[in-house]
């Protein structure tokens, strides 16, 4: 078991506001016949995104060493600002941390990101490195349960995840065909970093307590989401068959995950999830209770719209500043992501 310290987040300087996403996606529009999907900018419920780039960035075409240096020059000093942030909210130096576990999907690094944050952060020589890579929106969750295998044989130690995201370097100007519009109306920039303490680390005291998580890819599904990588960078695949999903794959998951773990729906007190957007959102409440309230779900989703992996990580932080937690109540963290793939963690407040 571990425990789920502080969070820290990080957002870039240029914000878009979707009113102005709209405008700009109408106006580069070639063919009529794609005018219809515009509407999304408005049912979206996004209020606002932020960016590495100006809006500017986004009206010319760039290849894929330019869209890759972008990560490299802002993505990096991103992540490392949620780190110092999160370590600084702990009172804690880089040189305590033990492991340094990254996630992204948006840059690709050798050495990986997590020797770049090593050289940005002056962590010890002899940390352990885990880089994750290509897990998308899942990462978040993901890279949790895998710090929680991590922190269950290595029990004295302190963990930093960090998930960071530039969806900026797969927006394509010269390929604005319905995907990309979707895209272009959901999707924004940020980073997350997550301090995580074995169970017997001195500062061990309380709060989230991660005990169990279950993971489950659905077969022959690598159509549904993740990158087409083709000479320009990625571009994005974004399946419409996601929101049913919820109902078939995320539910049957979601019950057999209770059933395990010898819990029932009415025991778990709320439901941390990334919000892959409303219509995702939508379907999985039809799943859950009334008063499993998405509300920090989707409060994360309309005022920084979807930054893939980190995006549950401002989910989680969002709950943890809440006044009202009680000890003793069980949550389940969740995100959705390629492959396609569904991670639950349960979680009870200490």
């Amino acid at each position: 078991m571990s425990f789920i310290y502080r969070v820290g987040t990080a957002i870039p300087p240029h914000t878009i506001h979707q009113t102005e996403a709209k405008k700009f996606i109408q106006s580069n529009i070639a063919e009529r016949r794609l005018e219809k999907y515009v509407t999304v900018f408005d049912q979206a419920e996004i209020t606002s995104r932020y960016f590495v780039v100006p809006q500017e960035w986004f009206e010319q075409p760039h290849s894929f060493s330019e869209r890759n240096e972008l990560f490299e020059s802002k993505g990096i000093d991103l992540a490392s600002k949620a780190v110092d942030r999160c370590l600084n909210s702990a009172s804690m130096d880089h040189s305590e941390i033990d492991a340094l576990f990254t996630v992204t999907s948006t840059g690709i690094l050798t050495p990986s990101l997590d020797v770049h944050l090593m050289n940005r952060c002056s962590f010890n020589e002899n940390i352990v490195r885990v880089p994750m890579f290509g897990l998308g929106c899942a990462g978040g969750a993901v890279g949790l349960a895998r710090v929680n295998d991590y922190l269950k044989a290595h029990p004295t130690e302190a963990v930093i995840l960090v998930c960071v995201e530039l969806s900026s370097v797969a927006f394509h100007i010269d390929e604005l065909n319905s995907t990309n519009i979707v895209g272009a109306a959901l999707f924004g920039d940020g980073a997350a970093a997550v301090l995580l303490l074995g169970d017997e680390h001195p500062l061990s005291t309380g709060g989230f307590k991660m005990t169990e998580a279950s993971s489950r890819t659905k077969r022959e599904s690598m159509d549904i989401m993740g990158w087409d990588v083709q000479d320009d960078g990625f571009h994005v695949i974004f399946s419409k068959k996601i929101p049913s999903l919820i109902k078939t794959f995320w539910k049957d998951h979601s019950d057999n995950f209770l059933t395990d773990n010898k819990i029932t729906l009415q025991e778990i007190d709320s439901f941390i999830l990334h919000p892959g957007g409303k219509k995702v959102l939508e379907e999985i409440s039809k799943c859950i209770l009334e008063e499993h309230s998405l509300e920090h779900s989707f409060n994360i989703l309309k005022n920084f719209g979807n930054m893939s992996s980190p995006t549950v990580l401002f989910v989680l932080l969002e709950k943890m500043q809440q006044e009202n937690l009680e000890s003793g109540t069980k949550h389940i963290l969740g995100a959705l992501g390629p492959g396609f793939h569904s991670q639950l963690i349960l979680m009870e407040y200490v």
